[in-house]
């Protein structure tokens, strides 16, 4: 008879969407000299012209929307809901004084706190694709 214990896995998948624009219109321009309008204006009339790069362009600044996205959801669902320490409280007080010593390392002034080892999150696949294949064209 086997004493190995189950290996224990869940595999997440995490979606986000993320729009990317740029809009000659909403830079804030309130000046009079609107200068700054008519070059966003020629810049986005000139990525038009190269669908391609403005593609990778908006993918770029999708893929850096992503850092602050990350803290979204780590507030929603990872240890922004609760520490990794009060998720493992409970579970150690079941487990007998030496399995409870093996998890707890030291910390300084006297502090402890728990801590599980042999775990590791491997990116499975990662995408991107674009929901809307009609680009908004900025009128002239």
């Amino acid at each position: 008879m086997s004493t190995h214990s189950p290996r224990v896995c869940r595999t997440f998948r995490i979606t986000i969407d993320i729009e990317t624009t740029i809009d000659p219109e909403s830079q804030g321009l309130t000046s009079p000299q609107a200068f700054g309008s008519r070059y966003q204006q020629a810049f986005v009339q000139c990525l038009l012209a190269h669908p391609e790069v403005l593609r990778q362009l908006l993918r770029a600044y999708a893929v850096d929307a992503l850092k602050p996205a990350s803290k979204l959801l780590e507030a929603e669902y990872g240890w922004g809901c609760a520490s990794e320490q009060q998720l493992l409280q409970p579970l150690m007080a079941e487990l007998s004084p030496a399995a409870q010593a093996y998890f707890t390392e030291e910390l300084e002034e006297g502090a402890s706190a728990y801590y599980v080892e042999r775990y590791q999150t491997t990116v499975k696949r990662f995408h991107m694709s674009e929901l809307d294949a009609e680009m908004e064209h900025a009128s002239t």
